[in-house]
């Protein structure tokens, strides 16, 4: 608490200032999204706390996406494209010139590639998802009751709902100071082993306001490892 000296001292409760404004959402809103993070690692959410509506928040830039500053991507040139046979335009004007990339016809393809590379990489996909392989992926019909809070004390994202009849609820944050992300789904349907995470991995995309490139597996390969093992996925 701040304490104000003077004849009409009074002591602050900063903490109570700030939960005024904390960030209520109470509904599937695509163009509402939440974000935890630390200034070089972000994390976007939707209402579940995770992201497990992908495919009800596609609109750029509002997607739920996982970004850091070292998350960059550069996509293999076409056959017959070379990046290196495109040279700067010497533009003169004012008595002065000099140097700048500038579109060349002859060379579109070469401009192009260059344009989209490097590109942000979207790192990671992590969401909720039935265990039974036989049910479909959650959508937000099957939400009721959502709630989530931005709590710009601390920064964590806590979500709760309720999904196939069982209380959800989840906590979200990312580290203060690590590329590191940490949630906690507590629920029934956990520990009956009905709910589960899920994660996934996208190839990058040259979209102009980024995007997910889900349809190229075959590009791309994950190791998980663990203490010190490691395995192919």
């Amino acid at each position: 608490p701040i304490t104000l000296e003077g004849p009409h001292s009074a002591r602050v409760d900063r903490r109570a200032l700030v939960d005024r404004a904390n960030v209520v959402v109470t509904s599937v809103d695509p163009q509402t999204v939440l974000s935890v993070g630390n200034g070089q690692t972000a994390f976007t959410a939707d209402v579940t706390g995770l992201q497990t509506l992908n495919a009800t928040y596609l609109s750029p830039p509002l997607l739920t996406q996982t970004h850091a500053d070292w998350g960059w991507h550069v996509t293999p040139p076409p056959a017959g494209v070379e990046p290196l046979r495109f040279t700067e335009a010497e533009i003169s004007a004012r008595n002065h010139s000099a140097r700048y990339p500038v579109l060349q016809p002859k060379l579109a393809a070469e401009t192009a590639w260059l344009r989209a590379n490097p590109h942000r990489l979207s790192l990671l996909r992590l969401f909720l998802r039935r265990s039974d392989p036989r049910l479909p992926p959650i959508a937000p019909s099957d939400l009721r009751s959502p709630r989530q809070t931005l709590h710009l004390w601390n920064g964590t994202l806590t979500s709760s709902f309720e999904l196939d009849g069982a209380p959800v609820s989840v906590v979200t944050a990312v580290h203060p100071s690590l590329d590191a992300l940490a949630t906690r789904v507590c629920s029934a349907a956990v520990r009956s082993r009905r709910l589960g995470l899920g994660l996934a991995f996208p190839y990058g995309s040259e979209a102009f306001q980024g995007g997910l490139e889900w349809g190229k597996a075959d590009r791309h390969a994950s190791t998980l490892v663990s203490g010190g093992g490691g395995g192919g996925g």
